[in-house]
Parts: C-alpha cells; sequence; structure tokens
C-alpha cells in the first residue's frame, strides 16, 4: 500500500519525525542516522470533536465582546470533560481558568458572533498559550455540530480569534472549518495575527462571498500552510482582499486543479510559495 505524506514534518535536534497517512492510519516514521522506525496509530476523526482548546500553559481563557453598549453572546464550555457551563462575553473578558494539559471544549447555538455593521463582535483573548483543533460548527449548531456545512448569517465569525498570539496548531488535530455554504465576511479577520499559527485550517468551499476570506489570516507571519478550494471568486467582492498580507515568505498553497484564476500577492497566492493542485 502506497504511504502518502501527511504534510507535517517536525524536527528535533538530530531526530526528524515524518507524519503519513496510509488509510485510516497515522504511519510515525522516527529516523535518527540510517534506522527509520514506525508506530502506527489511529488518525483521529476532528469533524465529530467541538471545538478545543488543549492548554499549554497555564492561564486565563477571556470570552469577550468588543464594546460595553451590548452585543454579548453565550457559549458553553466543559473543562476536562465536565459539565458543560455558560459564559456570556464581557467588555473585559468573562475568564475561564486553565492550567497546563486541560481540555477545554466550547459550543454555542449562536448564528453569528458579530452584528452587521462589525461594530460589536465576540472573540477570543488569553494568557495561557494552547492548541486548538475541532469542528467550529459547535459555536453555531451547539450538540448537532457534526455533519453541518452551512453558515446561515453573515460576519459569523467575525475576529473569533484575531491576535491570539498563544493559539498554535496541534501536531496531529486539526481546526475544521467544514462550511462549504459561505456568508458575507463569514471569516472576515478570523485569524488576523495570529502569529504562531502554522497552518490554515482547509477551506472546502468553492464558491466564495463578499469578505468571506478578507483579512482572514492578515500578519500571521508564521503561516506557511494554506489549502482553499474556491474555484468561483469573480462575483464575491473583496472576498480574498489582503487575506495572506505579510506571512512567511515561503510556503505551500493548494488550490483546486481547475481554478485559474488566482492572482499572486497579498489578495490571491503569495508570491515566493510553491503552488499544488489538490
Amino acid at each position: 500500500m502506497a504511504i502518502i505524506p501527511y504534510e507535517n514534518i517536525y524536527r528535533s535536534g538530530n531526530q526528524v519525525d515524518e507524519l503519513y497517512r496510509s488509510g485510516n492510519e497515522i504511519v510515525k516514521m522516527y529516523r535518527s542516522g540510517n534506522l527509520i522506525y514506525q508506530k502506527l496509530s489511529s488518525v483521529p476523526d476532528d469533524s465529530i470533536i467541538p471545538l478545543t482548546f488543549e492548554i499549554i500553559t497555564s492561564g486565563t481563557i477571556l470570552w469577550k465582546v468588543s464594546t460595553n453598549t451590548g452585543g454579548a453572546k453565550a457559549i458553553q464550555y466543559s473543562l476536562n470533560g465536565g459539565d458543560w457551563i455558560s459564559v456570556t462575553s464581557t467588555y473585559g473578558g468573562a475568564p475561564i481558568s486553565v492550567s497546563a494539559g486541560d481540555i477545554l471544549q466550547l459550543k454555542g447555538t449562536n448564528s453569528a458572533y458579530c452584528n452587521d455593521d462589525y461594530s460589536r463582535n465576540n472573540y477570543f483573548d488569553s494568557t495561557a498559550n494552547y492548541y486548538v483543533y475541532g469542528n467550529i460548527m459547535s459555536l453555531i449548531y451547539g450538540d448537532n455540530f457534526i455533519g453541518q456545512t452551512t453558515l446561515e448569517a453573515p460576519h459569523t465569525f467575525y475576529r473569533l480569534f484575531a491576535n491570539s498570539t498563544g493559539m498554535t496548531n496541534h501536531s496531529v488535530h486539526k481546526l475544521l472549518l467544514p462550511a462549504t455554504t459561505l456568508t458575507t465576511g463569514c471569516y472576515y479577520s478570523m485569524f488576523q495575527n495570529c502569529i504562531s499559527l502554522k497552518r490554515a485550517p482547509e477551506l472546502p468551499a468553492t464558491v466564495l462571498q463578499g469578505s468571506c476570506y478578507r483579512q482572514m489570516f492578515a500578519y500571521c507571519d508564521s503561516l506557511k500552510y494554506v489549502k482553499c478550494l474556491a474555484i468561483d471568486i469573480s462575483s464575491a467582492y473583496y472576498c480574498t482582499s489582503q487575506w495572506l498580507i505579510d506571512v512567511a515568505p515561503t510556503g505551500t498553497f493548494v488550490k483546486a486543479a481547475s481554478m485559474t484564476d488566482w492572482t499572486t500577492g497579498n489578495d490571491g497566492i503569495p508570491s515566493g510559495w510553491t503552488v499544488k493542485n489538490a
């Protein structure tokens, strides 16, 4: 059976750890000199996991709203598999105390976390560092998030993680943005200035909407991998405006094989990146 590269390579001193996907298994290869060792483990199905923060360093997760004149949203969280607790955003930040190694899972039933004119938005801040993974749809559909692929309200996740400098990718689990039906401004500035983010969540939507990816990964200067399957961006105003401004100077961009309309630069594919077909 052919072993397909799993996209992530990690170096620790003189040892290189490479992950490969083969069917529904991960083959983890350890290279030391001329010797190669491997370990098999199941590939996690992150589509059935709610949005999850795996805590790296102790501190506080803050659930905030950008103004003190309304717009606050309630979500629920579970810490280390415990009961679900409701928390409503505040201007100063509703705190959730966490310790290294904690697993914080999140859900909600709000159709969007920003109002129609972008003047009030809800977002995560933190004093803790954490890995992020799981299915973002748990914030929209609550317990019924599995299999959901439709965003229903404009500006759904506007600036949800903006300036979350302590958030980074997990080595195996992935953050999933599975929506194939988008709305205006749904991911506008969602990850802006997330300087520790190295891989973008896969973007499976083929047809884009106005401002949907606008400044989505702006100033993510460690970002070096994007997979975007859009094949129609012609009628969506500002859909990718400055979406990859000031990311890593080299990286990999995976696109739909039939897509030929990508431009080069901040509004398209960064000029120093390698382009591959999905």
